[in-house]
């Protein structure tokens, strides 16, 4: 059991990263244009950028760890808390990174989303 917690512990960080990382990839990479014309230029923005590249890597790791989560674990489990938690994380990942604000009621909602998680786990 401790495995499963594992690797939907890597996939949760692994997809909140990817997220993280995808921001800090358009700021540097600014407003992008989508057109049948720009397609190509559109590759290349994507794919010379590390961060949306990294992102990307993050999202396939953490894609074969779910599987290995959902192939051991119940999908009425394991959903909520990887997107309750993928949710706190980037919440906190972007205050910390990129400095944008947080409320009060973020703050309580991120609270009520954990006390949840434990409800689930018992």
């Amino acid at each position: 059991m401790f495995q499963i917690f594992l690797f939907l512990g890597f996939s949760i960080l692994a997809t909140a990263s990817a997220q993280l990382l995808l921001k800090k990839g358009m700021l540097t990479t600014g407003h992008l244009e989508f057109s049948p014309a720009n397609l190509l230029n559109l590759f290349l923005q994507i794919f010379s950028n590390i961060y949306l590249l990294s992102g990307l890597v993050l999202f396939g790791l953490s894609f074969f760890s779910w599987l290995f989560v959902l192939s051991k674990l119940r999908l009425s489990l394991a959903y909520p808390i990887i997107t309750s938690l993928n949710f706190c994380l980037v919440i906190l990942g972007s205050w910390f990174f990129f400095k944008e604000q947080i409320s009060f009621q973020q703050i309580l909602g991120i609270g009520f989303i954990i006390s949840g998680i434990f409800f689930l786990l018992k």
